[in-house]
Order: structure tokens, then sequence, then C-alpha cells
């Protein structure tokens, strides 16, 4: 009875034991897995907010606008709108952008849309507003054009390139301010 007993103690000894030994030799290569790819260490703080940066600088009596994508990671789309007083004596006009620029108006809603993402760091083309007035002699107020600017992340078609309508249609809703 003692020799049963322990045949069969011996037997589960030796089970356990080849159990262990084909777990090991599988938990090896499923460890390689892991580790035979790449080691990292260290961290970099990601930030995953928007922000710009306004420019406007007065040249001659006009002023140049220009916008740029502060962002570390996140690109947009722009637009801006030029505000000044109602009144007769002011002009404020955009100059002829030529072909080759990214500035699009829409009579509209009256921005003015920069129609490429900007990328991070990426500043957008200048944008020039020109200043008439009739000064008359003895005048002494002053005549102020106002720009307001505003930001929506860029959104991508299928193919990588942008989609700046669903873009703004997707940030002025909600979606991703």
């Amino acid at each position: 009875m003692i020799k049963k007993i322990l045949k069969k103690k011996t037997s589960l000894a030796i089970l356990t034991l080849l159990v262990i030994m084909i777990f090991g030799i599988t938990i090896n290569q499923s460890l390689a897995y892991f580790t035979a790819y790449c080691d990292a260490w260290g961290s970099k703080t990601l930030s995953l907010s928007r922000t710009t940066e306004l420019n406007e600088d007065i040249v001659d009596n006009n002023k140049e606008i220009s916008i740029k994508n502060t962002s570390e990671a996140i690109d947009i789309y722009t637009r801006v709108k030029i505000f000044f007083a109602d009144d007769p004596r002011l002009t404020v006009s955009v100059e002829d952008l030529g072909t080759d620029n990214y500035w699009s108006y829409n009579e509209s809603d009256e921005y003015w849309y920069y129609t490429k993402p900007l990328s991070p760091q990426e500043s957008t083309e200048i944008l020039k507003a020109n200043v008439e007035a009739e000064i008359e002699e003895g005048m002494t107020s002053s005549l102020e054009v106002i720009v307001i600017h505003e930001y929506v992340t860029a959104l991508y078609n299928e193919d990588g390139s942008g989609n700046m309508d669903l873009s703004w249609e997707y940030g002025l809703q909600g979606g991703n301010e």
C-alpha cells in the first residue's frame, strides 16, 4: 500500500515538473516577443491643447495680420474678422492677395478663412488690411480697426487632405471646442 502511495506521489511530482518545464519554455518564448523589439526610457510631455498667437503689425497706417499655431501637436484651421467704425470717413479693404495666397473671403459670414491647415509652430501668410481715412484739420478722434480670430482643430479626409468645411462645421457645433 505504501508503495502505491509513493508511486502515485512520484508520478504526480514528475507530472508537475513536466508541466512546469513546458510552461517555463513557453513563457520564455512569449516574453521574448515582448522584449525583442525595443526598450524605451524617459518621458516626453505631450500637450494636446490648441493655442494660437495673433500678430498685428502697423505698417504705414495699415494692419498686417498673421496667426501662428503655437500648439505642440495639433493642426488647426483659422479665420479672422475685421471690425471698424461705421464712419463714412473710413474705408478698410484687404490688399489683393493674388492666386498663391491661402486667405479666402466668405461674404456670407464676413470672415477671412485661411484655407490651408496650419501645422504646429507654423504661421499664416500676411493678410494686409489697408486703411484709408479722410482726416480733417483739427480732427482728434482715433479710428480703430479691430481684428478677431478663431480657430478649430483640422480634420482630414481619408486621402489625407484637409477638410476645412467639416472642421469648421464640427468645431462650431462644439464637437472639439
